[in-house]
């Protein structure tokens, strides 16, 4: 198993701000290779997780919403986990905003992948009154979920378990979202026409995945498979298939994520569950009158006017030294040079050094006020 477990990688996938970040440092100890994807400057994070005497290559994908490769991140995160195809990948999701994250989790389980959902950030969750039945979310889509508080470490043991699990098991393919009768035969066309003209890509893509592709005109995935010998009869039965449903659901790449975003609804539903709200903190009442669209703008103006007031006040004696040390001290020091011209001696010492001095007796009052400005955001 370790000798297996060596030659494995998994990829990291999830939207921004779920705690993809932590999650990838818990997992690998905070070490790890950075650098950039081949092409661009989006930034690239590979790391290694030891467990049970093994060592698994974990890569850091860039946060995405989907696989619909509008976006150069999302290009990048589809074309690592299709072409490089990961032993497993962790869809880190969101438990305080469970929508968005499971839509991205469920356009990976229909590329075909091996998923694992790691539930994050539950504790904030259950502070706003919501407690997630992930045993239930685990029998719907059909994958483990682990849930975790990145923060803590709390269940990254238990999402490195799952993880070693998931590398040694068979994934089964579960299908998820049923897109309607007329798109559900129109995709199944599709898929026959890719299997019979296509079987290479076939191997290499879910041909119910590039179907649907397709039908949603993905430029990237169109541009493929018109490469192929056989490309342009698939992609003319794929357009002429559009162009019919197109006339009974309205724009089709609308209507297909639409669908999923109802099946999205629908699991949430199922698994979330409202209990009684916890009493309001006093950070949550200050909050509530700090940040009022009304009463907070007079907090907010005096405020900026106290941080002014303690970067004039705290920087005045450097501004003063850098007042002396300028216009005075090297002021005088230039004027007394021996042998310089009268007007390139007033030209250094009153327009040049004057001149800077000017500028730079403000840079301890700016560097107060971006202090005392970022102690300010912190609060």
């Amino acid at each position: 198993m370790a000798r297996e477990s060596r030659r494995v990688k998994i990829a990291l996938a999830g939207i921004p701000n779920v705690g993809k970040s932590l999650i990838f440092n818990r997992l690998t100890g905070g070490r790890a290779w950075v650098g950039n994807w081949p092409g661009v400057t989006v930034e690239k994070k590979v790391g290694t997780l030891r467990v049970n005497g093994a060592e698994i290559k974990v890569v850091d994908l860039p946060g995405i919403y989907s696989l619909t490769a509008y976006s150069v991140d999302e290009l990048i995160a589809r074309n690592f986990i299709v072409e490089e195809k990961p032993d497993v990948v962790v869809c880190i999701v969101s438990a305080i905003n469970l929508e968005r994250s499971l839509y991205l989790a469920l356009s990976l389980l229909e590329l075909g992948v091996n998923v694992i959902i790691d539930l994050n950030m539950v504790d904030l969750a259950e502070k706003e009154g919501c407690r997630i039945d992930y045993k239930k979310l685990e029998s719907l889509i059909g994958v483990p979920v682990v849930p975790t508080v990145a923060t803590t470490g709390q269940g990254i043991s238990r999402l490195k378990e799952a993880i070693v699990k998931a590398i040694h098991e068979k994934k089964v393919q579960v299908r998820i979202v049923d897109y309607g009768k007329i798109v559900e035969e129109a995709i199944s066309k599709i898929e026959e026409a890719i299997k019979d003209l296509a079987p290479k890509l076939a191997e290499k893509y879910p041909a119910r995945w590039i179907a649907l592709k397709l039908l949603e005109g993905d430029s990237d995935i169109v541009g493929k498979v018109s490469k192929l010998p056989a490309g342009k009869e698939i992609i003319d039965k794929a357009n002429q298939l559009r162009e019919v449903l197109g006339k009974k659901v309205g724009d089709l790449e609308s209507y297909i994520v639409k669908q999923r975003y109802e099946r999205v609804l629908e699991i949430v539903k199922a698994v979330v569950e409202k209990v009684a709200v916890l009493r309001v903190s006093m950070t949550d009442l200050l909050d509530s009158v700090l940040t009022h669209k009304i009463v907070g703008i007079p907090f907010a103006l005096s405020a900026i006017y106290l941080l002014f007031r303690f970067a004039f006040e705290v920087s005045a004696p450097l501004a003063d030294l850098v007042d002396v040390a300028i216009n005075s001290y090297l002021h005088d020091l230039v004027l007394g040079i021996h042998g310089l011209p009268d007007w390139l001696s007033s030209f250094l010492a009153d327009g040049v050094i004057a001149g800077v001095g000017a500028v730079l007796v403000f840079l301890p009052v700016i560097a107060f006020f971006f202090l005392g400005f970022a102690i300010l955001e912190d609060v």
